[in-house]
């Protein structure tokens, strides 16, 4: 306590003593848990703060020369083209279990053809996971023991969206039970 009175006096301001602490925490947490969003945006934020509070107005000239404001302008366009897809990735996954969940939702409601588009348009957005294949071939078999309209060719399709599944995630038991 004596350290952080005497840190304040020596006119480094209150700002650098609570800002610090929280700064390392940030990066610690961010070792250990997933970081998301409001950590990174917490991150910014408390340096851009202790910066303001630094007594050195020490700046870097990034822009000195027209070679490096014409690099550096490349570089800051391909972040942002890299950071637009990756927020679309993350779209249509949220999208795709958007989807999902409905079309689990429409499959307890015992509306099976609502059930299997919605899954399915789960699937088109995201096929890389195996779950929402093994929920469909799930809804599709009790369909086909429900209606056993076209048995063959039904229980086909449900073979092979079975075995697209397994080749998604072979170490998934899930997968090998249907």
């Amino acid at each position: 306590l004596r350290s952080l009175i005497d840190v304040v006096k020596q006119k480094k301001g209150l700002v650098n003593v609570m800002i610090l602490p929280f700064i390392f925490y940030l990066i610690i947490s961010s070792l250990v848990f997933e970081i998301n969003y409001v950590m990174l945006l917490a991150l910014f934020i408390s340096i851009g703060l202790l910066k303001i509070e630094d007594d050195n107005k020490m700046t870097i000239d990034m822009f000195s020369t027209s070679q490096r404001t014409f690099i550096l302008s490349f570089v800051m366009i391909f972040l942002m083209i890299v950071s637009l897809g990756g927020i679309y990735l993350e779209v249509t996954r949220f999208t795709a279990s958007v989807y999902y969940d409905s079309g689990l939702r429409a499959f307890q409601a015992q509306n099976t053809e609502l059930a299997v588009n919605k899954i399915s348009n789960a699937i088109n957005l995201d096929k890389k996971n195996d779950l929402y294949i093994r929920s469909l071939v799930s809804i599709l078999l009790a369909r086909l023991n429900s209606e056993p309209n076209n048995f063959q060719e039904n229980f086909q399709n449900i073979i092979a969206l079975n075995n697209a599944a397994i080749k998604l995630n072979p170490l998934e038991r899930l997968n090998y039970i249907n």
